[in-house]
This record gives structure tokens, sequence and C-alpha cells, in this order.
């Protein structure tokens, strides 16, 4: 027999370590230091008009997996992408839960406050399409490809011979290296060009992501720091095939 549902819904909390950022009161106001400043965390109680309190179900599960609030993208300081595997039990227990929990209605004494431009919320589009699994995120990736590549490698990656030859990026072993993707983009290569200016990092690793992993089945994550890190050791002139 299983337990009753008000027995799980505090383990369902606990087992999302919700108050490990939240407090134990889960009125927020945590410091998380992250490498573009402290992300404050927020008021996870039922108060309408600091916490979760107009929260639907459906907002809860699209801020659990997706970390999109109903007016804004969430920072990724909260785990969202560690928490896409939830079930829709899950989701529903700990919506329920919280809707329990007894209301903080004040407001937090630090918010978070971001330099521009990392304090526009839209930019974490970009950062879902390379973290969080997803068939819309896999439809971003795709996107950038097209819109950055396939014209002349063709929307398969398969290549093309016209007024160039472009080779094929689809079942290439150089595409092996997600290193090596990235400082073609940045440096262009015997008729491919520069991306350097056109694109920038998390754009860079979203189209790497998408040729070594999409079009050749390897395994590497690419992130925004791999693309950061080869801007500077390896800038604009650089050849790839050194």
């Amino acid at each position: 027999m299983s337990a009753p549902p008000i027995v799980r819904l505090p383990t369902a909390a606990l087992t999302a370590d919700c108050m490990a950022c939240h407090r134990e009161d889960y009125s927020g106001g945590v410091p998380i230091d992250t490498p573009i400043g402290n992300i404050y965390s927020t008021n996870i109680t039922p108060s309408t008009r600091y916490g979760i309190g107009n929260y639907t179900e459906a907002d809860s599960k699209k801020a659990l997996r997706k970390g999109r609030a109903p007016n804004h993208q969430i920072y990724p300081a909260m785990p969202y992408p560690s928490y896409h595997g939830l079930t829709d039990d899950d989701v529903s227990a700990l919506f329920a839960y919280f809707q329990t929990v007894p209301i903080v209605d004040t407001p937090l004494k630090k918010t978070t406050h971001l330099p521009f431009p990392l304090n526009i919320r839209s930019l974490m589009l970009a950062w879902n399409v390379i973290n969080v699994p997803s068939t819309e995120n896999r439809t971003g990736l795709k996107k950038l490809y097209d819109d950055s590549c396939a014209g002349c490698h063709m929307q398969k990656g398969d290549g093309a011979d016209g007024a160039g030859y472009y080779p094929p990026l689809a079942n290439n072993s150089k595409m092996q290296s997600k290193y090596y993707i990235i400082r073609v983009l940045i440096n262009g290569l015997r008729g491919i060009p520069s991306f350097h200016s056109m694109m920038n990092d998390a754009q860079i690793a979203a189209v790497t992501q998408y040729v070594h992993s999409d079009l050749n089945n390897f395994t590497d994550t690419v992130t925004t720091a791999n693309v950061a890190q080869l801007r500077h050791d390896f800038p604009p002139s650089s050849d790839p095939s050194e």
C-alpha cells in the first residue's frame, strides 16, 4: 500500500534539495556564488506577492524542467537541467507540497542585480539550447546550423561541389574534436568564413554541439567556456589545421 500523499510530499521537496538554496522556510535570499556574480534565491512560499502563490502546476513544471517562470527566464543557478527528468508525479507532489508551507510575505533584503548584458534574462535561451535536453532545444540547435552552415554544407551536412568545394560535416572524423570545430568557426578555414564577429560564445557552442553530436554522434559536451578559451588562445588569423 502506498503512503498517503501528505507523507511523501516533504520527502519530494527534500529530494529536490530546495532548502539548500531557499532556506528551511523557503523564504529565499541565499546568495549563490557564480562566475557572473551573486544570484540570490527567491521566495518559493505560497505568497502571491513575493513568492509562487500565483503559479499553476503547469507554471511549476516549466520552472522545474525548462527554467521558465511565467514572466521571465530563470538564471541557471537554479539547477533546472538536473530536474529535467522529474516525472509528472514528482512535479505534482512538489506543487502540492508548496501550497501547504507557511507563507512568508516579506520582500527579500537582497535581490539579483547583474551587470549588462547579463541582466538580460532572454540570453538564458541560448544557454538552455546548450544545456537543457529537450526536443525544443534540439530544434534551436538545428536552426542555428541551418542559418549559418547549411547554405554551403547542406542541411544534412553532406557537403557539396559547385562554385567551390564544401566538405561534408556529417560522418567526418575531424568533427570528433569539438575544439577543431570551434577554431574553424572562430578563424575560418580555406574558404569557410570566420564567425568570430558574427556569433557570440553561446551561438558558436550551439553550432559546434550540433555538428559534433547531431551530425556525427560524438558525445562531448560543448560549453561557452570552451569557446571563450579558444577565442583567447587562438584569435582570428590562427590556422585551425595547425
